[in-house]
């Protein structure tokens, strides 16, 4: 046998001859929970303890940047030279560069 008990479930209603809305609690039957005969089945869980290492790696960084133990974080390498880069050493800054129509080189 199953066993009732009495609540009420809030509902939202809209009123359209008045355009207005109303909270209403709706009469509602509920199946108590202690009704049932047999108990919920243990159902299998994930392991609480960490199976990857929790040791960071040797270089966490991406290239270009290197691991601060103080800021806990990576930040960018000042001695970084992008490979891909083919004037890192030049030096420049004072070069002038030709501009179309001026004539001046």
């Amino acid at each position: 046998m199953t066993t009732y008990y009495k609540g009420n479930n809030i509902g939202l209603s809209y009123d359209a001859a008045a355009g207005t809305w109303s909270f209403n609690n709706t009469p509602q039957d509920f199946i108590d929970p202690n009704a049932f005969s047999t108990p919920d089945p243990k159902f299998p869980t994930a392991p609480t303890t960490p199976t990857t290492p929790t040791e960071p790696e040797q270089d966490p960084c991406p290239p270009g940047y290197v691991y601060d133990e103080t800021l806990k974080q990576c930040v960018p390498d000042p001695n970084y030279q992008n490979p891909f880069r083919q004037d890192n050493n030049q030096g420049g800054g004072n070069e002038q560069t030709s501009q179309p129509g001026t004539g001046v080189a």
